[in-house]
């Protein structure tokens, strides 16, 4: 199995959104060297390329677009495992994780987030909905 990491994902996730080595790395605070060859790396372990790139341009591949997409999620979900460990250590709290379109009814919305569960009392939801280009934006409410 081919070895994945964080650095690899937020490399290609930063690239892939400035389309500029030198603003990728600056936003990721390593150098562009560095950045160059985090990107070299993965495509190399992938035996694909993940962006098409001279002098002037960078363009995302479709192979890109497909690791990008899963790469996302990974994150998002490392990070989840990060707060989960986080809130059970802190106060034993719970975390529910609930998707939602923005197209959801509001009144669905209100009535989840009013509930509270006499066995859960410190139950914390998280309401997520990931929408424009795959962007994730979270709502973190506490119930």
């Amino acid at each position: 199995m081919a070895q994945n990491s964080t650095r690899y994902m937020e490399s290609v996730i930063a690239l892939a959104e400035k389309l500029n080595f030198g603003r990728a790395a600056h936003e990721l605070e390593i150098s562009q060297p560095m950045l160059t060859r985090n990107i070299a790396e993965l495509e190399t372990i992938l035996g694909v390329q993940l962006f098409v790139r001279n002098h002037r341009t960078v363009r995302v591949t479709a192979a890109g677009e497909a690791y990008i997409e899963k790469a996302r999620i990974a994150l998002l979900y490392g990070e989840r495992a990060l707060i989960a460990a986080r809130a059970v250590g802190e106060n034993g709290r719970t975390v529910l994780y609930v998707g939602k379109s923005p197209y959801t009814d509001p009144a669905l919305t209100s009535t989840l987030l009013s509930i509270k569960l006499p066995s859960h009392p410190d139950l914390r939801i998280e309401m997520t909905s990931q929408y424009s280009y795959g962007l994730t934006h979270e709502l973190v409410v506490c119930v």
